[in-house]
């Protein structure tokens, strides 16, 4: 996503001086999960499980964008574990869905907490270039604002500029 070297170059450090690139690499992760958590989208691939207790029609996932569906495990009306083998999923809206196929219903499953288990690879190969200016004025900040508090400045909050990159990428959820 943002690499060390392209994190070094926008806050003007040197290649050559490596004793702050754990520092720097911590502030890399601390600004794409800060980008995330603002968005409600999943940046970094990964893998991501959601447990159920029922089948809904649809399957809302709750993560976007989902490269794809690694895998769906439940529990029949037996008790055993069984894995789906076919379902469609719809990738044209946020949230993404699962419905069941071929069928138009879902198999049975056993009445019991946790009965299903979707495990689905989540997040981007690349940011978006809005996005990763949007990350590295993240990382500048945190990198010359190193405490929660400045003595003997003005207040100030994080650069507006953050909030204009990211705002097209944020997905508004009603509780």
């Amino acid at each position: 996503m943002i690499t060390l070297q392209e994190a070094k170059y926008h806050l003007r450090i040197e290649p050559e001086f490596v004793e702050e690139d754990a520092l720097i690499e911590s502030l890399i992760s601390a600004s794409i999960l800060s980008l995330e958590h603002q968005t409600g989208r999943a940046f970094r691939d990964r893998e991501e499980t959601l447990i159920l207790d029922r089948w809904e029609q649809p399957v809302r996932l709750p993560w976007w964008p989902v490269q794809a569906i690694n895998e769906i495990t439940y529990f029949d009306a037996d008790g055993v574990q069984q894995t789906l083998p076919g379902y469609s999923l719809d990738l044209r809206n946020i949230p993404a869905t699962l419905t069941p196929y071929p069928a138009d219903t879902w198999p049975e499953a056993e009445q019991r907490p946790q009965a299903i288990t979707i495990k689905a690879q989540v997040g981007m190969q690349e940011l978006p270039e809005d996005l990763k200016r949007a990350a590295l004025l993240l990382i500048g900040n945190l990198y010359a604002n190193r405490e929660a508090v400045v003595v003997g400045t003005i207040v100030a909050t994080l650069p507006m500029a953050v909030d204009f990159l990211i705002q097209p990428y944020r997905i508004l959820r009603i509780a």
